[in-house]
């Protein structure tokens, strides 16, 4: 008898069902690979044995460095096909000074790293098992509209990629119920919350001192309405979306006398007064006949150009809608406010970039403020996301000015706004109101602190390998789980990233265990706030979190396997936290130290602040938002 050696890969657990079926009554040889976490877990409840991304590729030296330059070539090459188009694009939207397909670099990251590493990881493993044949069991739908997005967790990229031109060998997608596949219901508070919250913003002020309410209390609240009415300079500045640090300086602006303080947002902008035509077929066209687009047509022999350019031109559209409409809607509101300076955090999306366009046009200054962690370590999308075009950006210390400008020079971005470091005025709040923990009594919560799934949208952002990302997390996840076996008078809380909608597997891996000492949750609370009830805290992705950890003095064990943070940084760290580079260590001295308190490294001093300082902010002075406001008012000429 003449065996058929197949490759069978499970991508959702809801398909899983399916493979118990067809292996029944299957007697070929099969080698089973899950894709993710939720289809090893569904691997696991049914004995199955399998294999996962990571046994093809760990250790792999070879892959890590491919891995890593691409992250960086792909950079290159949205340069190169933003230059293409935008000299095409200038024709349809007649507005020189805006530039759409750059400021859709966040999403163009997305989709040529998620291409690229789909396509990779399927031919290691093919090369590896060398199979006669391919199955894909998949529940996931295919979707042919994603948006401004490249791509959506609800679809199979993996089965889009193995459908292209260019695979030497017989393949079969084997679509199954699809009846059972998430869908995410924020719930009616939820609902409300967002409408309350876009209601607010139309009413400025309103919306401001209700910040100021919720974050400082009755009395400051007071205070910047007796402010806001003593001193009036009329210098009215403009804040876009989410201020973050800027939220948490509102109480100095109007200490100052810089009021009004308007907003515009993503949902604010007025598409009543202007008709934006559709780009995408005019795109289309330019991929299609462009002669150099053909380079962008194969990744690793694998024909993507159906795919790519069909992902490409919607993104690319949306990006020109945006930038017509925002850049529109800003320009009107600083001439009709006549407003002095423009205000933001990040900048992912057309919609920002064109508004902070509309403000240079206009001859007002833009500054901009770092919004979460960064500085120790090599990040390239920060520029994009964080102070392209701006005109100062705010930095939390020396140390991240001093990376953002090497960042820069290695990008080649040389036409960089001035860096100035003035701290965070939100870890100075959190700082300020933290409760201290004694580190004497009984461990009764541990807080950890995780990061989210990459899914379909991989990132090669820094120096790290994202092929097997979301399965070695999972491995992370699981262990931290088993504490709460044992050690079943601690409860355990699991906080997610806000951006983890689903709380799968790890949900179903703790009903599973029966464990009842498990608390799962994402948005419900957040990082300060956890502070207050936990005793310990374990985080494994060194990012934003830490910052906001150390303005406590906790016990913190840290994981660095999924970051690349410089040693430098690193050192600095492990003068406050336990840093581990491996996972069983970590769980090794984690247990020790939960059982008899054993500090696995003597020299850690909860209370040192030598990283908070150098990375964060001035915790001796606290003085972030007086410092940024000050600048602010040297700008716009306020004595």
């Amino acid at each position: 008898m003449i065996y058929i050696k197949k490759l069978v890969f499970l991508e959702d657990s809801d398909s899983i069902s399916s493979i118990i079926r067809d292996s029944s009554i299957n007697v070929d040889i099969i080698t089973y690979v899950s894709l993710n976490p939720q289809a090893s877990y569904a691997y696991d409840q049914c004995n199955f044995k399998y294999r996962t991304i990571i046994d093809y590729c760990k250790d792999d030296i070879k892959c890590y460095q491919e891995c890593s330059n691409q992250g960086l070539q792909n950079f290159k090459r949205i340069e190169r096909i933003c230059a293409i188009f935008e000299e095409e694009i200038i024709q349809l939207h007649k507005i020189p000074t805006l530039h759409p397909v750059h400021y859709s670099i966040f999403n163009l990251k997305f989709l040529f790293d998620g291409l690229w590493t789909t396509i990779i990881k399927l031919k290691k493993i093919i090369d590896i098992e060398k199979p006669d044949c391919i199955y894909l069991y998949t529940s996931k739908i295919s979707k042919k509209f994603i948006g401004r997005y490249a791509f959506s967790n609800d679809e199979s990229i993996y089965a889009e990629v193995l459908l292209m031109k260019g695979w030497q060998i017989p393949i079969k997608i084997i679509h199954t119920n699809i009846s059972n596949v998430n869908v995410t219901d924020e719930g009616c508070n939820s609902s409300k919350k967002r409408c309350l919250s876009v209601f607010l913003k139309k009413y400025d002020t309103l919306f401001n001192l209700g910040l100021i309410f919720k974050r400082e209390g009755f009395i400051e609240t007071c205070k910047a309405c007796f402010h806001s009415l003593r001193l009036w300079h009329h210098t009215p500045v403009l804040i876009y979306n989410f201020g973050y640090n800027w939220e948490d300086s509102l109480t100095e602006f109007y200490r100052r006398g810089i009021h009004p303080i308007y907003r515009i947002t993503d949902e604010s902008l007025d598409q009543e007064h202007i008709v934006i035509p559709d780009y995408e077929d005019q795109i289309a066209l330019i991929c299609k006949s462009h002669p150099q687009m053909q380079e962008f047509s194969d990744i690793l022999g694998i024909d993507v150009s159906a795919f790519f350019f069909n992902r490409f031109s919607q993104i690319i559209e949306i990006s020109i809608k945006e930038s017509i409409l925002s850049y529109y809607c800003a320009n009107k509101l600083i001439q009709r406010k006549k407003i002095k300076c423009l205000l933001l955090s990040t900048r992912e999306f057309a919609i920002s970039h064109a508004i902070v366009q509309a403000a240079r046009d206009a001859k007002i200054p833009v500054v901009s403020w770092q919004h979460g962690g960064g500085g120790y370590a090599f990040w390239p999308m920060i520029p994009f996301i964080e102070f392209f075009n701006s005109d100062i950006h705010f930095v939390f210390s020396k140390k991240v000015a001093l990376k953002y400008i090497e960042t820069s020079q290695k990008l080649g971005l040389f036409n960089t706004p001035v860096f100035l470091p003035v701290g965070s005025s939100s870890l100075d709040n959190y700082y300020d109101k933290i409760r201290t923990n004694s580190h004497r009594g009984k461990i009764k919560n541990i807080v950890y602190i995780t990061t989210h799934y990459e899914e379909n949208f991989v990132f090669i952002s820094h120096p790290f390998n994202p092929i097997g990302f979301d399965d070695n997390l999972w491995i992370f996840q699981k262990q931290i789980i088993d504490l709460a076996r044992l050690f079943t008078e601690i409860n355990i809380i699991i906080k997610l990233h806000p951006t983890h909608h689903s709380k799968e597997p790890l949900n179903s891996y703790a009903n599973d265990g029966k464990y009842k000492n498990i608390q799962i949750i994402s948005s419900e609370k957040t990082i300060p706030e956890l502070l207050d009830v936990a005793d310990l805290i374990i985080i494994d992705h060194i990012t934003t979190g830490i910052l906001q950890i150390l303005t406590s003095n906790i016990p913190v064990f840290a994981y660095n396997g999924f970051s690349h943070v410089d040693s430098e940084a690193i050192e600095s760290l492990k003068k406050r936290t336990y840093v581990y580079e491996d996972i069983e260590t970590l769980i090794t001295d984690l247990n020790k130290y939960i059982t008899d308190r054993i500090s696995p490294n003597p020299s850690v001093n909860y209370s040192n602040t030598d990283f908070i300082l150098k990375y964060g902010t001035d915790i001796s002075r606290l003085n972030s938002a007086e410092k940024a406001v000050q600048k602010i008012g040297d700008l716009i000429n306020i004595k």
